[in-house]
Parts: structure tokens; sequence; C-alpha cells
């Protein structure tokens, strides 16, 4: 009976060995995957994900229309600064195609903040606003981007692209960092 309780024990040694030297091993493996994750030209081999979407999001940089950034004092809001004493960001949403037209609507909860007339609308928002791009009077395609000028936002992203035709688009809601 020492002699098989002995032969368990070894048996048990030899085991835990086999185990942390292939825990090592699959550690190395996922370093080295995640490695081979940070270049685009590997990733495309190895994430179905990236295959499926077409164009790696990591690439895009942010875009801008032609005419150059101007970043005024002025802004709205879509409540009262006075009223809140929340903290608010800056987010600009710039008109990329067409440059200006009139009858699409920029609104911050439901409320109307402005045109695109002029090729831009700086506002102010505050945590869990939901923004929303109204374009359910223009038949035609248009292309928006979104900057965040100040990089206190986790939603919506520096760079965001919109697309919207004769309808009303979403950005979403509003997270601060």
């Amino acid at each position: 009976m020492k002699l098989h309780l002995m032969n368990y024990f070894r048996m048990i040694a030899k085991g835990e060995t086999i185990f942390i030297r292939l825990a090592f091993v699959f550690l190395c493996v996922l370093i080295g995957v995640q490695f081979f994750f940070l270049k685009d030209s590997t990733r495309s081999y190895l994430s179905y994900i990236d295959r499926l979407e077409g164009e790696s999001v990591s690439i895009q940089l942010p875009l801008y229309s032609v005419k150059p950034l101007y970043i005024s004092e002025t802004s709205k809001t879509a409540v009262n600064p006075l009223k809140s004493l929340r903290e608010s960001k800056m987010v600009i949403v710039r008109i990329i195609n067409p440059r200006t037209v009139e009858n699409i609507f920029l609104t911050v909860n439901g409320q109307y903040m402005g045109d695109f007339a002029a090729g831009d609308l700086k506002i102010a928002v505050f945590n869990g606003d939901y923004l929303e791009i109204d374009a359910s009077a223009f038949p035609h395609p248009a292309q928006f981007v979104i900057h965040v000028p100040n990089a206190g936002l986790i939603y919506p992203e520096d760079g965001m692209m919109v697309e919207v035709k004769g309808t009303t688009v979403a950005i979403g809601k509003v997270r601060f960092k």
C-alpha cells in the first residue's frame, strides 16, 4: 500500500510539471499571437473579423473637410449651462459631402441644435446626451465627420464618419472618460 501511495505522488508530481510547462508554452503562444495582432498586415490573416469588415479601423485617420477647422468661443448646448453644473465637452459635427446644406439638422436629446448651412456645428455635450442627425428632408446621401477637440470622450470618437440618406441617423450616446 505504501508503494502504491508513493507511485501516486510521483504521478501527481510528474503531471504537475507537465501542466506547468504546458501553461508556460500556451502563455508564450498567446503573447506571440497578440504581438502579431499589432501589425495590420498580419492581423488580416489571423482575424476573421477584419476580413469581413473590409478595412481596418486602426488605419483611418480623422478626416476633415476642405474648409479649415475654426473653433470659436461660442457654442450651443441642449441645456442652459448656467442651470447645469455638470461637466461638458465640445463636439464639432462637420459636413463633408455636400459642403453645406440647410435642411439637415443636428439634435441633442431630441432638441434642435442647428443646421449645417455653415458647414459645421460646434456644440457642448454632457455625459449621457444622445446625438442624432436628422436628414429626413434631404433625399441625397450626406457624409459627416465628428471632431472631438479634447480627448475627454470615450464616445463619439474623434474622426468618426457618419453617412445618412433621407432619414434620421443616431450618432449615439455621449460617454465621458
